[in-house]
């Protein structure tokens, strides 16, 4: 009656084992990279979208009036539109 396990066998189960551990590290790993990128684009949307609001209420302030439809009847109107990048601004 044989009892216990063979060297050859105790290295095959480590070295399956050690593939696997290996694999779900890969894993782990890239599923962090891809969380710090969507953290830093989600940072990014968020100081450009602050930064367009600002730029809009400073545009505002100043006396300009968005009418993002650039409707050229309006001649009091200078501040033809802002978009994501782009403001278009028509001269007196």
């Amino acid at each position: 009656m044989k009892r216990g396990f063979t060297l050859i066998e105790i290295l095959v189960a480590i070295t399956i084992f050690a593939l696997v551990m290996v694999a779900a590290y890969q894993v782990y790993e890239r599923s962090q990279k891809a969380y710090v990128l969507g953290e830093q684009l989600s940072n990014t949307q968020q100081d450009i979208r602050f930064a367009y609001e600002q730029i809009s209420h400073d545009l505002k302030t100043a006396g300009y009036l968005i009418y993002p439809d650039a409707n050229a009847l309006r001649p009091d109107m200078p501040l033809e539109g802002m978009w994501s990048g782009a403001v278009a601004i028509r001269e007196a």
